[in-house]
């Protein structure tokens, strides 16, 4: 079997990518709760194969590569503080920021959702995806790079694939929609695998993971709102072209820095010395 792992990523890949979008759909039990244990096995599962192929060397925690990866990634951090800073302080400010009466149970609880997400997410995309790619693509500067643009907007088009059925309907709404998530889901994914390939530490991208999504269901755990009532993609809008172009500006906006960021981290890195995958 450790055999078969290690020469056969693409099949892994593949296969793990599939199981885990079957597994997200079950739930046992109602809310966010519902959705932690499948995601926890999930993990564990995907870990327990990246250690196959990786070895200890992924597990074992350094402090350096800890703030080299958090202070890399604050610009994708900055963005969720802010908004719930400003959401929380203008809104009550002028009264249209109801807080909920159990904020901090729902915070609690997107607490340790965001932390197994981060955990499931970043085991299959960073921990997985990414160390296939690079263990078949060029063993370039500019292979190594592809590698990681290629996983992480692939990770983005794993957040809005379903919505390929719905552009029948709206398309215009919907594909300039998907294409900005994809942009904006997708610049993060590569920020992150830039910093995974240069420190060589799944857990910091883990917590980066969780902060990002943590502010933002915070904002809506203040507001009252359950995580469902922001969609990635909204198949019953109706845009014109200015909303159109400005939603693609705003992904380009938040997207181009993580690229740049990613680039410039990458372009230090020998490429024959990121690949993990044995």
């Amino acid at each position: 079997m450790k055999g078969f792992i290690s020469k056969h990523p693409v099949i892994i890949m593949i296969g793990l990518v599939v199981i885990a979008q079957l597994g997200i759909k079950i739930r046992i039990g109602e809310g966010v709760w519902g959705q932690i244990p499948i995601r926890v096995v999930l993990g564990i599962v995907i870990l327990g194969i990246l250690y196959t192929v990786a070895g200890k060397e992924l597990f074992t925690w350094q402090k350096k590569s800890g703030r080299y990866g958090l202070i890399r990634s604050i610009y994708i951090l900055i963005f969720p503080i802010v908004s719930f800073v400003m959401t929380i302080g203008l809104g009550a400010l002028v009264g249209e920021v109801e807080i909920a009466k159990n904020w901090l149970s729902l915070s609690v609880a997107y607490l340790v959702y965001t932390l197994v997400i981060g955990f499931f997410e970043e085991g299959l995309f960073r921990g997985i995806i990414t160390n296939g790619f690079v263990k078949i693509m060029p063993k370039t500067k500019a292979g190594l790079f592809g590698a990681i643009v290629i996983s992480g907007l692939f990770f983005g088009f794993m957040h809005v694939w379903e919505n390929l059925f719905d552009i029948g309907g709206n398309p215009l709404v919907v594909i300039s929609q998907m294409t900005s998530k994809i942009l904006v889901t997708g610049s993060v994914g590569i920020l992150l695998a830039a910093i995974y390939m240069k420190t060589k530490n799944i857990w910091i991208c883990m917590i980066i993971h969780a902060l990002n999504d943590l502010f933002v269901m915070l904002i809506l755990a203040f507001m009252g709102l359950e995580i469902s009532s922001i969609q990635y993609v909204d198949a019953t809008a109706t845009m014109d072209m200015s909303a159109v172009t400005m939603e693609i500006i705003g992904a380009l906006v938040v997207g181009l820095p993580n690229i740049i960021i990613s680039y410039r981290i990458t372009r230090k890195l020998e490429p024959t010395e990121c690949v993990i995958w044995k």
